[in-house]
């Protein structure tokens, strides 16, 4: 195992933090929306709180790489209680923060050598940039066909 470069450790605690808040995010939107009758929706929150589990794990498995311990702090998350377009609102400034953190690690990561975290973070940027283009559709079909109608489709 080569020494770890602090660079990259600093950076994958970071996104250790970003997947902790997300999942959390997640997970409590997930049940906020189920409980109040959009199961669709509350459904697919929680599939991205569990896609969300699955990118800590890439981080939790390069850092155990690089024999350092997990940083437990994060932010907590926040979103508008029964407000979904503000929930959608909420993710997608979530989504975008992670994509800009994931872009700059990626070339971070690259220019001291580190291609190894390199990939983890161009596997979770994918994760990111999918994630904001749902976000984004949701958001114009709103737009396009009204809260009411949209949300019909969500329960």
């Amino acid at each position: 195992m080569p020494p770890p470069f602090p660079e990259s450790v600093d950076a994958l605690q970071r996104s250790a933090a970003l997947h902790w808040t997300a999942i959390e995010h997640y997970a409590s939107m997930a049940a906020h929306l189920t409980r109040i009758g959009y199961a669709k929706l509350g459904a697919r929150f929680d599939r991205d709180a569990e896609e969300e589990r699955g990118h800590l794990r890439r981080v939790l498995d390069r850092l155990e790489f690089f024999r350092v311990q997990v940083s437990y702090d994060h932010a907590q998350p926040s979103w508008p209680s029964g407000d979904v377009p503000g929930m959608l609102t909420a993710s997608l400034s979530l989504e975008s923060h992670a994509a800009i953190a994931e872009r700059h690690n990626i070339v971070a990561s690259r220019s001291i050598g580190d291609e190894g975290s390199a990939v983890v973070f161009v596997e979770l940027l994918t994760g990111s940039e999918t994630s904001i283009r749902e976000l984004e559709a949701d958001i114009f079909l709103i737009g396009q066909m009204g809260l009411d109608n949209w949300l019909a489709n969500q329960m």
